[in-house]
């Protein structure tokens, strides 16, 4: 009986051992993509072609979740965004408190190009999450010292609940109940 066991748990050990890494997947609705890598993490976005990206990513489970705004940059100018910058963020015409929770940090994308993107405090993006559902538009704007915020993009909210619905299936969350919310 141990060896039908044994060799049972060993065929069923191979099987998922040459089971295919699962395949990343794309799904589009309206305004915003979404997209799950074949490690697993989940995103959705919208903007580019032209313009700068929002980008809302977890893992499954919906634990370490991570919202970047990328704004535009052409090489030839100088960067858009500064350490010190202060983010505004307004949903639907109402500047967001999450405002007071997004940085600016610098990194470099999968095709080794440098950036720099207003990150907000990932224990929050559930909440950011919860305030764009019902809303039609999300702006960002940069303010440096005294100056007057300058908006740089203004994204439609069309799509993106469903596209949200999507990744929660992939990666198996209740974006209603994400960690962190």
């Amino acid at each position: 009986m141990k060896n039908i066991i044994g060799a049972g748990i060993c065929t069923i050990l191979l099987a998922l051992a040459a089971a295919p890494a699962q395949a990343e997947r794309e799904w589009s609705h309206k305004d915003w993509r979404a997209h799950q890598a074949d490690n697993g993490r989940c995103a959705i976005w919208t903007g580019g072609d032209g313009d700068g990206t929002i980008t809302i990513s977890m893992d499954p489970g919906g634990y370490n979740a991570s919202a970047d705004y990328i704004p535009v940059w052409a090489r030839s100018e100088a960067m858009p965004l500064e350490f010190n910058d202060y983010i505004v963020i307004t949903i639907d015409g109402e500047e967001s408190w999450l405002s007071e929770e997004t940085g600016v940090l610098e990194g470099t994308n999968e095709w080794g190009e440098y950036y720099r993107a207003a990150s907000m405090t990932g224990g929050l993006v559930p909440e950011f999450i919860n305030m764009l559902r019902p809303a039609d538009r999300l702006n960002f704007a940069i303010q440096r010292g005294a100056e007057d915020p300058l908006t740089y993009d203004s994204f439609s909210l069309a799509g993106f609940t469903a596209a949200l619905m999507k990744t929660a299936e992939w990666c198996k969350f209740n974006p209603k109940l994400m960690p962190g919310s």
